[in-house]
């Protein structure tokens, strides 16, 4: 009888914790985050936005894959440099409450030329 309530209470302890993970996880996986830049700002973001697509499609083809090796694995780095990282950084900058609106714009400004 003591083993069933060692395992009973092995159980209810993963559980728990396995419950409690996905809510510390939502914020970080998150990968429809979307926001709403301030008008003064949103030229910017469609300015980086066009620039992304105009790069996605510099390969030949339009679609989200950026192609430039026969090697696949550099190919979806790239993309994932290009899409996600350029993304996270927009969505980062505009949601940080410590930046006002003159170092959000530089911020978005550097990214430009890096697209």
């Amino acid at each position: 009888m003591m083993a069933v309530h060692k395992y009973l209470l092995v159980l209810l302890t993963v559980q728990f914790v396995a419950l409690c993970l996905p809510a510390q996880m939502l914020d970080d996986t998150n990968g429809g985050r979307s926001f709403k830049p301030e008008f003064r700002r949103l030229i910017n973001h469609e300015a980086i936005d066009k620039e992304q697509s105009n790069l996605l499609a510099s390969d030949g083809k339009i679609d989200n894959h950026f192609v430039v090796s026969a090697n696949e694995e550099i190919n979806t780095l790239l993309t994932n440099t290009l899409v996600g990282m350029i993304d996270d950084l927009q969505f980062k900058t505009e949601t940080d409450s410590l930046l006002d609106h003159r170092l959000k714009v530089n911020y978005s400004s550097l990214v430009l030329p890096i697209c």
